[in-house]
This record gives C-alpha cells, sequence and structure tokens, in this order.
C-alpha cells in the first residue's frame, strides 16, 4: 500500500549494511523528485551514501530514460559483482516500471495484451530479476540480491502485474498503510 512504510524499512535495510562489505544500489524508477530527495537525505543520515550508489529517474523525466532505469542498476551491479563483490540492489518501483513499458510499447504500436500491457512485460521483468544470484569464481565471484518493489492496493494485488513479480521471486513482505 502507499505511505505504509516500506520506502522506510528498505532504507533502514541498506543503512544496515555498513561495515559488511555489502555494495548497496538503490534505483528509484520515476518517483516524484522530492521522493528521491528524501530517500537521498535518509540514507546520507544513516552515512550508508559511502557504499550506497542511488539511480534515479523522476516522473518528469522521459519514459525511456524511467524505462532503463532498473537496466543501469543491475548493470552496475553487474560490475561491482565480477570485482567479486556482494551486491544489493533495490528496485523501486517496478510497477511504475510496467506501466512506463506500457506506454512505450502502446506508442510503438504493440498489441497490448492481458490488462493492456504488452505481452512481453513478464520476460522484462523477469530478465531483470535473473540477473541476480551467486556467482562462480569462473563468473567474477560475488552475488546480487535483487528487491524488487511493487506498490499496490493490498486489497486487490491479484491483477497481472504483482501477479507476475510474485511468480518470479522467492519471498514476500507486504506493508499496509495505517490508516
Amino acid at each position: 500500500d502507499a505511505r505504509s512504510g516500506k520506502t522506510s524499512f528498505l532504507t533502514t535495510v541498506v543503512a544496515n549494511q555498513k561495515n559488511s562489505g555489502i555494495v548497496c544500489i538503490y534505483a528509484t524508477i520515476g518517483k516524484p523528485a522530492s521522493e528521491v530527495r528524501g530517500i537521498i537525505d535518509v540514507l546520507k543520515a544513516n552515512n550508508a551514501l559511502s557504499y550506497t550508489t542511488v539511480i534515479a529517474s523522476s516522473s518528469s523525466d522521459p519514459p525511456p530514460l524511467i524505462y532503463i532505469t532498473p537496466q543501469t542498476a543491475l548493470t552496475l551491479a553487474e560490475y561491482f559483482q565480477k570485482q567479486g563483490k556482494d551486491v544489493l540492489v533495490v528496485l523501486d518501483d517496478m510497477g511504475v516500471h510496467a506501466k512506463i513499458y506500457r506506454e512505450i510499447s502502446l506508442l510503438s504500436e504493440i498489441i497490448p495484451g492481458r490488462e493492456s500491457y504488452p505481452g512481453d512485460i513478464f520476460y522484462q521483468h523477469s530478465h531483470l530479476l535473473e540477473r541476480a544470484g551467486k556467482f562462480t569464481q569462473e563468473a567474477g565471484g560475488g552475488s546480487i540480491t535483487s528487491l524488487p518493489v511493487l506498490e499496490v492496493n493490498l486489497n486487490d494485488f491479484t491483477t497481472y502485474i504483482p501477479t507476475n513479480l510474485m511468480a518470479m521471486t522467492d519471498g514476500h513482505l507486504m506493508f499496509k498503510s495505517a490508516f
């Protein structure tokens, strides 16, 4: 749910990686600039910016820039992973990513599928999340842990995008707003 404390939880998770040697990447996908600034301020207040990279696209950016935000985050994660480092990637909010991809696809005259999303949205998200894992020494060692975030109405989270993301991830945390 909106305003349920998920951003606070995520920034706390990143802040708790201090002195662990884990490289953190926080990708804000199509969030308002004020929210991005708030996330950066919280990370700065917790001295987390020394091991955290924030990759941000704001809601006022062009759709293609918003679309490539998670790809950019995982490309940077792969750079560190190939150096043998462990990386934590937060992808906040994959629902916005899906909406932007739908917008780009409709403008490209790609025929929409279920719930007006392009037929390959599952492929797009799974392709992103499959870049995470624990790697052998031949592949550079290190690991990438991905935390995809999706804001939905918890009264109905059985729509297309939430069920797709749940199908391709191992565990789920659901935050319900107190209001």
